[in-house]
């Protein structure tokens, strides 16, 4: 769940998480997965490696690095004064030429969503009598979210790689 999810006035929005945990092997498996390390972000991923490689794009083409890029830190942040350059640097942008492997360790997240209506009558009802809220309906559902957030299972599917050994009898 690289982007998130939005939400808005007037929803109940549910939302259900599953956990994956995936574990591969380095090369000379298929797999072929990385340990790389990316400067200044903790955990490596395929996102983060993207990001990465857009950042140090920008900043060989326009000299500053983008703004949430923690490194190189003795650039300047790229400004209003940049923004063409900018534009033209994420426009070409190839990710096919980064070198972003899989993680041999990675958590995903899996989201379903659902949104309805919020709140109707009965629970308007239900937040005067029981909550004191006075405000109406109608500012109810242009200024009020009901989120739900629930994981799937208390735990996380385990999607682990083995190596095999093969013996061939002479």
């Amino acid at each position: 769940m690289e982007n998130g999810f939005n939400v808005f006035p007037g929803s109940h929005t549910l939302v259900r998480i599953t956990a994956s945990k995936h574990e591969r092997l380095q090369f000379p498996y298929k797999s072929n997965c990385t340990k790389q390390v990316l400067p200044g972000i903790p955990n490596y991923s395929r996102h983060g490696c993207f990001q990465q490689c857009q950042a140090n794009r920008t900043l060989a083409m326009c000299g500053c690095r983008m703004i949430g890029v923690p490194l190189p830190s003795n650039m300047p942040a790229c400004t209003f004064q940049h923004k063409y350059c900018k534009i033209q640097s994420i426009a070409s942008f190839n990710p096919s030429k980064c070198s972003c492997g899989l993680p041999c360790v990675e958590m995903d997240y899996k989201t379903q969503i659902s949104y309805s209506r919020f709140p109707d009558e009965g629970v308007s009802k239900i937040l005067r009598q029981v909550h004191a809220y006075t405000q109406s309906v109608q500012y109810q559902r242009e200024n009020l979210v009901f989120l739900q957030v629930d994981f799937q299972h208390q735990g996380y599917t385990l999607e682990k790689k083995h190596q095999v050994t093969r013996w061939i009898a002479c």
